[in-house]
């Protein structure tokens, strides 16, 4: 997907999809590649925002998230095999 804009210059809204791509890719160049942005302006916002600090928070987050479901799901299905 290209992003419409004049060389050098970018919006917020840029900088955001390219922050959830990186979310999802985890990769600096892919997004590079995908919006059309040079790779040296991506890694300036990401050192600028620290998005490498940010994937791991997310991923931590995500991880935390499934096992509070699994452990959820384990539950439940103990009590309904053996309702006591």
């Amino acid at each position: 997907m290209k992003l419409g804009r004049k060389k050098g210059f970018y919006v917020p809204r840029e900088m955001k999809e390219a922050f959830e791509l990186y979310l999802e890719t985890g990769n600096r160049a892919k997004v590079a590649e995908e919006l059309s942005i040079s790779e040296m302006t991506l890694y300036r916002w990401a050192k600028r925002d620290n998005w490498k600090q940010k994937l791991t928070e997310f991923n931590q987050k995500w991880m935390d998230s499934i096992s509070e479901d699994i452990i959820r799901r384990k539950k439940e299905e103990l009590f309904f095999k053996n309702p006591g």
